[in-house]
């Protein structure tokens, strides 16, 4: 009985996984691999690189949206004034 649950849980899993997340942690794995392994201060400092490489960009991608919301916002305005 178990089995089945179990079975309906990984069908679940599959069906609703998106694609564009499985390469992206693919992406990311690799990424960190590559850092891990041929990082001069060695698999420590590999791996601290990968993880701070990641929060930047996330940074960047927030900064960017942020940016393209303030741009949006005054364009709307300059549309909404008549200029």
């Amino acid at each position: 009985m178990s089995q089945i649950g179990h079975t309906q849980a990984l069908y679940d899993f599959a069906v609703n996984i998106k694609p564009v997340n499985v390469v992206i942690a693919a992406a990311f794995i690799l990424f960190a691999a590559y850092k891990v392994l041929l990082h001069p201060a060695g698999p420590a400092g590999g791996l601290t690189a990968a993880i701070e490489t990641l929060v930047w960009m996330v940074v960047g991608l927030v900064g960017l949206a942020i940016k393209v919301y303030a741009a949006m916002g005054s364009s709307l305005a300059e549309m909404a004034c008549g200029n």
